[in-house]
C-alpha cells in the first residue's frame, strides 16, 4: 500500500517535470527517521531515485542531514515552508490531527494495507472536510503494522505485575491505555525510544512495531513481546508537500487548466 501511494506521486512528479522544459527542481524531504529505518531504506529512498529517473533528473528529491523540526512539529515545518515534504505521526500531535487518531482505538488488528486504504477513503469521504491539512497537499496516509507491548525482561504475566510496571509509550491515546494500569507511564515520541531502553531504565515500551524495533536499533535490548489479542491498535502517518511546491509544479504541467489537477495519491 505505501509504495503502491508513493508511486502515483512518482507519476504525478513525471507529468509536472514534462513541462518544466530542462528546469531542475529540487525538492527537500525531511523526516525524524534514523537512516536504517525500513520506511527510509525500502519507501523513501527508492521513491526518490524513482522521481529522478522518471523525470531525468528535472525533479529531485534531497533528503535534509537530519530532522529540520522536533515529532511533533513535522506539520508546522511543511506548513511554514522550511521542508517540502515532510511526514507527521499523528499521535503525538493529537490537538491538530483528530480523525486520524481512529486507529488507535484499541481492537482486532487489520494487516497495515487493509487499515491504510480504509483510512485514505475515510478521509475522501469524511476528515477531508475538515481541513486539518490546511496550507500543504496531502499525499498518503498510511499505518504500520499492528503495535505491541516489548519488554526488556520478563514479560508481565499478569494485569498486577504490569502495574508495577515503568512503562515507555507514545502520547494520546497509548498513554492514557496504559496509564489507567499503572502510574509509571513515561510518554515520548517512539523515536526518542534507544537512550532510556539501551540503559535499561524502563521495564517496558509500547505503541510501536517490530519495523521501530528494528530500526531504532532496539532490538539487542529486547528480550519478549507481548500481543493483546483483539485489543490491539495502529499508529498512522501523513505525507504531504508545501502548497506552493506543489502549485509551481502544477502550473509547470503541459496543458494547465485544461486539464485536471495532479493525481492524488491512493
Amino acid at each position: 500500500m505505501i509504495m503502491h501511494t508513493l508511486k502515483a506521486v512518482a507519476a504525478a512528479a513525471l507529468v509536472a517535470g514534462a513541462g518544466l522544459a530542462g528546469a531542475q527542481t529540487k525538492l527537500l524531504l525531511s523526516h525524524i527517521f534514523p537512516a536504517q529505518h525500513p520506511l527510509v531504506t525500502q519507501v523513501l529512498t527508492p521513491w526518490a531515485a524513482d522521481i529522478d529517473r522518471v523525470t531525468s533528473g528535472r525533479v529531485k528529491v534531497e533528503f535534509a542531514p537530519s530532522s529540520l523540526a522536533p515529532p511533533p512539529g513535522q506539520l508546522d515545518m511543511v506548513q511554514k515552508g522550511i521542508a517540502d515534504i515532510g511526514l507527521q505521526f499523528a499521535g503525538v500531535v493529537p490537538n491538530r490531527l483528530h480523525f486520524e487518531l481512529v486507529t488507535e482505538i484499541p481492537g482486532p488488528a487489520a494487516s497495515a494495507v487493509q487499515v491504510s486504504r480504509a483510512l485514505w477513503s475515510t478521509y475522501e469521504q469524511h476528515f477531508s472536510k475538515s481541513n486539518e491539512y490546511r496550507g500543504v497537499q496531502l499525499h498518503a496516509l498510511f499505518s504500520f503494522p499492528q503495535q505491541d507491548f516489548f519488554c526488556l525482561k520478563a514479560c508481565p504475566a499478569s494485569v498486577a505485575e504490569m502495574k508495577s510496571m515503568k512503562i515507555f509509550t507514545t502520547p494520546s491515546t497509548s498513554s492514557r491505555q496504559y496509564g489507567a494500569l499503572t502510574s509509571g507511564v513515561v510518554a515520548m515520541p517512539a523515536i526518542r525510544y534507544f537512550e532510556p531502553v539501551s540503559k535499561g531504565v524502563v521495564d517496558a515500551y509500547a505503541a510501536t512495531t517490530v519495523l521501530e524495533v528494528m530500526g531504532l536499533n532496539l532490538a539487542p535490548h529486547t528480550k519478549g513481546i507481548l500481543r493483546f489479542k483483539d485489543l490491539s491498535t495502529s499508529g498512522h502517518r501523513w505525507r504531504a508537500r508545501a502548497r506552493a511546491q506543489h502549485s509551481r509544479l502544477r502550473a509547470n504541467r503541459p496543458g494547465h487548466g485544461r486539464s485536471s489537477p495532479l493525481p492524488a495519491s491512493r
